[in-house]
């Protein structure tokens, strides 16, 4: 029961540390569309899952699939994203970048949920007193979400996105190979290809706003 608790009770404490986050940066008005954003980023971050693990969904009923069974931070963000602002200029760029911005704390809030229930684990490192030491991922995320946060706090509006983007995956690829396998078996798609992913749309996004910047 306490496995099933600590997972709901950090992700609760994730979508309010996003939303009073956002709520500090922007009006008040602006807040559902983020509450949308991060109600459709769960979805995501659970279908995504299952979609990395077919066969786990297709072995167990639909009561066992519930979202604290599994899901994948690598599909959050995609909710925020896909309900900015449509038409571009500023007013997306500035709820993207305030967004983005509030989500990271958020994603690393729900990183405590897994310390605690002991899931996520790491590869294993060695052998000490007849334990088995592991590499603490979930440490290691936190840390990176948090040196990012500082950087994403202190970086121009501009580069926010770019920003999130890339350093967002190459967190995860550098964390990949330090995780253990999951229990339910090796995904259909490596996390790594995905992590990629947002690198790349990262690396384009930062490439075609140099472009645009007015030269001087």
């Amino acid at each position: 029961m306490l496995r099933i608790a600590l997972p709901l009770v950090a992700l609760s404490a994730a979508f309010w540390v996003a939303v009073a986050g956002y709520a500090r940066d922007r009006p008040r008005r602006e807040v559902p569309r983020l509450v949308a954003g991060l109600v459709l980023g769960a979805g995501f971050a659970h279908l995504a899952w299952l979609a990395l693990h077919p066969g786990f969904a297709l072995r167990f009923p639909p009561a066992e699939l519930a979202p604290w069974r599994g899901f994948t931070v690598l599909a959050v963000p995609l909710g925020v994203v896909l309900v900015a602002p449509r038409a571009p200029g500023a007013r997306r760029g500035v709820f993207l970048a305030a967004g983005l911005r509030s989500l990271v704390p958020a994603l690393a809030v729900a990183r405590l949920g897994c310390l605690a229930a002991d899931c996520c684990v790491g590869a294993p490192i060695g052998v000490a007193s007849f334990r088995v030491v592991r590499h603490p991922v979930a440490i290691y995320e936190i840390v990176a979400l948090a040196l990012l946060r500082a950087g994403l706090c202190r970086a121009p509006e501009r580069v926010v996105v770019p920003a999130f983007c890339v350093a967002f995956g190459a967190i995860r690829l550098a964390l990949e190979p330090l995780r253990a396998a999951p229990p339910v078996g090796p995904p259909l798609l490596d996390a790594s290809w995905l992590a990629a992913a947002w690198l790349v749309c990262g690396l384009g996004l930062a490439a075609r706003r140099g472009r645009s910047r007015p030269t001087q």
